[in-house]
């Protein structure tokens, strides 16, 4: 009973499954995401399997190759209709590397909005491409978390995306903002950081300490006026290929989760359909993209070396 019970807290939530899981739930669940009858229908049997599996009735705790399964599942999903049927999104680019980007100019956007679970961070690399004119992004995510919600599984992925780090912990029960100022810091030493956007609430303090080490440190409040441009130009850019992401599996966790919340003239906010779902590293991400949508636009882009892109 033992052995059994450390298979399964080894392989219950793989970083695959997790994406997977996601997705299947925003199919099935909310219908957040329109598909196809043919989707529709797996997603579905995915999900009676999982539960089936976690009640002793299925084989999920003893196949590791599900993970491949899954990874592959949650990678094609998104695209079963039309003509990229079957192909990867192509916002992944697993060769993209943080390292290669010294030096160069950068938005951050910064998302504080839980002591007690995710925080996150997220850094775009904008560039105007000279034959298209449209701004391209390398965009990197980083996400923080106290040990208790890992230790908790708050969520089922945590401690897999803690083993594989990335996720940056921080001891105790309450995610330590202190990391998130150094990393800043750090990250200011490395990049040449334009503005930094944050959310008054919950920030203010940090953003001070920041602005007096000479952090460009600009308010991104929470409105819609703010947010609908940068939500707009993110989707528009995510389905083109104009954005590229090292395949951080918490982000792209976090984008499934975002459901687009309309005002009355239209304009969009991120927001979530279950308390249970976190959106942190989007919303930073979102912010970030706003605010490089308002600084002036270098040309020659990264995505122009022809290595980045998936064949």
């Amino acid at each position: 009973m033992a052995a059994r019970a450390q298979a399964d807290q080894a392989v219950a939530a793989p970083q695959g499954v997790a994406e997977a899981v996601a997705y299947a739930e925003a199919v099935v669940g909310v219908g957040a995401i329109p598909v196809g009858r043919l989707a529709g229908l797996a997603c579905a049997r995915f999900l009676r399997d999982r539960i089936a599996a976690e009640a002793g009735r299925g084989p999920w705790a003893f196949r590791p190759d599900l993970v491949e399964a899954a990874l592959l599942f949650a990678g094609q999903m998104p695209n079963i209709k039309g003509p990229e049927a079957g192909q990867p999104l192509r916002c992944r680019s697993p060769d993209l590397r943080l390292e290669d980007f010294e030096g160069q100019e950068c938005h951050l956007g910064l998302d504080l909005a839980s002591r007690t679970d995710l925080a996150a961070l997220a850094l775009v690399f904008p560039q105007t491409c000279r034959e298209t004119g449209k701004t391209t992004y390398a965009a990197f995510a980083r996400c923080y978390l106290n040990e208790e919600a890992v230790l908790e599984a708050r969520n089922a992925a945590y401690p897999g995306w803690a083993a594989a780090e990335h996720l940056v912990l921080t001891p105790g029960n309450e995610t330590d903002f202190q990391a998130i100022e150094d990393d800043i810091l750090e990250f200011s030493r490395r990049f040449r950081i334009v503005s930094v956007g944050y959310d008054p609430w919950q920030s203010t303090q940090l953003a001070q300490r920041l602005r007096a080490q000479d952090v460009e440190m600009v308010e991104f409040r929470s409105t819609t006026a703010n947010f609908s441009p940068a939500i707009i130009e993110l989707d528009a850019a995510m389905r083109s290929g104009r954005l590229q992401h090292a395949s951080n599996p918490v982000l792209e966790w976090c984008i499934g989760n975002v459901l687009g919340k309309p005002d009355r003239r239209g304009n969009l906010r991120p927001t979530k359909a279950r308390p249970e779902q976190q959106i942190d590293a989007a919303v930073a991400l979102i912010m970030s993209v706003g605010r490089s949508m308002t600084e002036p636009k270098q040309f020659t882009s990264i995505f122009e070396r022809a290595e980045l892109w998936q064949v």
